[in-house]
């Protein structure tokens, strides 16, 4: 049996460029790109893997396109539910990990802390690139601290850096 392996960088993370860059980077655009590469590397049909967020792709792409997917490998499930975006970024993972969400809920003023998606946003989406970069150090932050029970330190070093934080 042969096995091929490819890897796509989405719009505006990663090695992609424009670098983090969020226009026409919508779900339906990454499954157009998603489908492109497949169309261009001539492969018939594949198994899709994703985690997390990619999980979601995966699951969308497989939608759209089913008779191209033989399967799919999905970790780390996260469906974008509201009842998940809620509980991991608006306070509920934060009684598994208090002192990582002390640092991601510390950035935004109190009177902004009823919806932190909202205030990530607007912060991630500012003109001034200071106010982004921190916005992105402390959600990147949170998400590697979060992203295994026990945190990797060499990961969470690298949430530090601007630009990785940016498009990830």
């Amino acid at each position: 049996m042969e096995v091929q392996e490819e890897a796509l960088h989405q719009r505006g993370a990663g090695k992609s460029t424009p670098h983090a860059c969020l226009d026409q980077n919508t779900t339906w655009d990454l499954i157009d790109d998603i489908e492109k590469l497949r169309q261009h590397l001539e492969i018939p049909e594949w198994q899709v893997f994703g985690g997390s967020w990619g999980s979601t792709l995966a699951l969308a792409y497989s939608l759209a396109h089913p008779d191209k997917v033989t399967g799919l490998v999905l970790r780390g499930i996260f469906l974008l539910r509201k009842k998940e975006i809620d509980w991991f970024y608006e306070g509920g993972a934060a009684a598994i990990y208090p002192d990582a969400w002390e640092s991601f809920r510390d950035l935004i003023p109190e009177n902004e802390r009823s919806c932190f998606v909202d205030a990530y946003s607007k912060r991630l989406n500012s003109d001034d690139k200071e106010t982004q970069y921190a916005a992105a150090r402390a959600w990147t932050k949170w998400e590697m601290m979060t992203a295994h029970l026990l945190p990797n330190e060499e990961n969470i070093k690298r949430g530090e850096d601007d630009i990785f934080s940016l498009v990830t």
